[in-house]
């Protein structure tokens, strides 16, 4: 039987420096839960401890000595911790508020002496930017420390296990200007571990990650290599580090490819591709439900555009392993991009089916790319739905487009008409190309005077639209001179 204990205490354990505005949220966020909070100062020059102490907070100094080591800081703040269970904030952090209570019950069990909760981290547009497990309440007094110069990691003797409880960490969402500070400041203590421990591959993945954001794209792609050649996956800590070093080498690979594209150097491109699409499948091949490079996968063979159905069958894939996930989540380092992703999801899907219908089309199976159309306006519909709220125009004008294209190809010419007018009220201004496809589906319905009201809309707008004066022409409406 599961054993609880009536009051477990808890203390709040963080290392800051010039957190200052940082700091009424993230010791807001939890003061009702934790019975102490300590804070370990490294050294701020902005008042950081002086607005700790005032929200209620122990506050240490510690400034830094020597090469900065945020695990020697961390084992100090939680040497002065004496409650029951500790639990880990970064400055830059917030509890989920309407987890406050799931947390107190997780501090009653005595069946558990780690739990892993699920941090959500966001970048500099403020989207979601990927999501991991990670030991945030531990029990004290268990001899369990930390290790690793950046990029700590919770040395424990017992099994950790996996909460629903979300702390959004906010440290990747920093103006342009500080994240290259805070990069740069990561790569010079991820050099100097690595002289340290050479065969530290997690650390080689760590700076591959910095690397790649400062656009150091070669260097990124040889400590990933480094990995990929010799690390072991002998634990699931391991192969979760291997996952995210191809999937990364996938992703500077595609921009790379990108980029070349863009330069118009269509078969060095290719290759770049190609290289990015073998990436995603050597991580399948060590767990074909890893969801980020099945997402990945999903969009290289869409961008082919030769295997639509290895397409479907690759984002069917990706849907499938978010929702496993999220029910059986593994306590393990393994970041996660596109968890909660899954309108990218279905866009990509409906994408495929899509470019299926095509296919079918030009080979003369109507049925078959009718249904083709019908299940990517459903999927596209889906996309729609889960859009967040922050997604960016022109995404959401391309799924907008997406979903109206397909309704009118399966004939849903009102629901086409609806869908594009909700694309007029979200744009700033209107559009001539969708003002004309309105009037193709009012003509559909044997609404030719509403179809030329469209068509003359679209051409107030661009009096030289070539479709909108041919349909409008074709609909019996007068040219204006």
């Amino acid at each position: 039987r599961m054993r609880i204990k009536t009051h477990p205490t808890i203390c709040c354990c963080m290392i800051v420096k010039n957190e200052a505005q940082n700091l009424p949220l993230v010791i807001g966020s939890v003061k009702a839960l934790v019975d102490r909070v300590v804070v370990v100062d490294t050294g701020s020059d902005d008042g950081t401890p002086e607005v700790a102490r005032e929200l209620g907070a122990e506050v240490y100094l510690h400034p830094w000595e020597g090469p900065f080591d945020f695990s020697a800081a961390r084992n100090i703040a939680h040497g002065y911790a004496s409650e029951d269970w500790i639990l880990v904030m970064d400055g830059d952090d917030e509890l989920e508020p309407s987890d406050v209570d799931l947390v107190r019950s997780l501090a009653a069990r005595e069946d558990v002496d780690v739990w892993c909760f699920l941090a959500i981290s966001t970048n500099t547009a403020g989207m979601e930017a990927g999501t991991h497990w990670l030991p945030r309440l531990y029990r004290n007094g268990k001899g369990f420390h930390w290790e690793g110069r950046v990029h700590n990691q919770l040395k424990t003797t017992s099994p950790q296990t996996c909460a629903g409880v979300r702390v959004y960490h906010y440290g990747y969402g920093l103006k342009p200007a500080e994240m290259r500070k805070k990069w740069r400041r990561s790569a010079r203590l991820l050099v100097t571990t690595l002289r340290e421990e050479p065969e530290n591959y997690f650390q080689h993945y760590n700076f591959a990650v910095v690397l790649s954001n400062l656009k150091r794209e070669g260097a990124a792609l040889k400590h990933l290599q480094i990995v990929i050649d010799g690390s072991p996956t002998d634990s699931e800590v391991n192969k979760a580090v291997l996952l995210m070093c191809l999937y990364l080498k996938a992703q500077i690979r595609r921009r790379i490819a990108e980029r070349l594209s863009a330069q118009k150097k269509w078969e060095k491109a290719a290759q770049e591709f190609e290289l990015a699409e073998n990436a995603c499948m050597a991580a399948l091949g060590l767990d074909s439900s890893f969801p980020d490079c099945l997402m990945l996968l999903g969009e290289l063979i869409n961008r082919r555009g030769n295997e639509p159905l290895a397409a479907v069958r690759a984002c069917k894939d990706y849907l499938a392993a978010v929702v496993e996930l999220r029910a059986k989540p593994r306590p393990h380092n393994l970041i996660i991009n596109t968890m909660n992703l899954d309108y990218a999801g279905y866009y990509q899907l409906g994408r495929a089916y899509f470019k299926s219908a095509q296919v079918r089309g030009t080979n003369g199976e109507q049925e078959h790319a009718g249904l083709d159309f019908t299940m990517a306006a459903s999927n596209f519909q889906q996309a729609v739905w889960k859009a967040p709220d922050n997604i960016k125009f022109s995404q959401l004008f391309e799924l907008y487009g997406c979903l109206a294209f397909c309704l009118m190809q399966c004939g849903r010419f009102e629901e086409g008409i609806e869908t594009y007018r909700s694309m007029l009220r979200v744009m700033p201004k209107p559009h001539p190309e969708i003002l004309n496809n309105m009037g193709t589906a009012y003509g559909r319905l044997n609404q030719p005077r509403k179809a030329r009201e469209c068509y003359r809309k679209a051409l107030e707008i661009d009096p030289k639209y070539a479709a909108a004066l041919h349909n409008l022409k074709e609909a019996g409406g007068e040219i204006a001179a």
